[in-house]
């Protein structure tokens, strides 16, 4: 919530900074829901863990890693990362 309200809604920071802020609340976001999901689900579901378990949480890591590693090579590089939905729902919570 410090980031939210002390970056992203703040208009004195650069539009570039803010949307960063803004993407990487949006990941920390998404790959909670995905381990909430896998685990409410598919624990339950099949009853404990295995390798189609942890493969998926591989997976889900290494999305995670490399969603993180293009963000900041963009970044370094002084353009915006471009990831699918994200994005869009960064640039939706940012204003200009």
């Amino acid at each position: 919530m410090i980031l939210f309200l002390g970056v992203v809604r703040n208009d004195r920071i650069s539009h570039f900074i803010r949307y960063n802020a803004m993407q990487t609340i949006l990941i920390g976001i998404l790959l909670s829901l995905i381990q909430l999901l896998m685990e409410w689900v598919l624990l339950r579901a099949l009853g404990g863990g295995g390798l189609l378990i942890e493969t998926l949480y591989n997976v889900v890591f290494l999305g995670g890693i490399a969603a993180s590693y293009y963000s900041m090579i963009q970044s370094a590089l002084g353009r915006y990362a471009e990831i699918p939905t994200i994005s869009e729902a960064a640039y939706s919570q940012v204003r200009y």
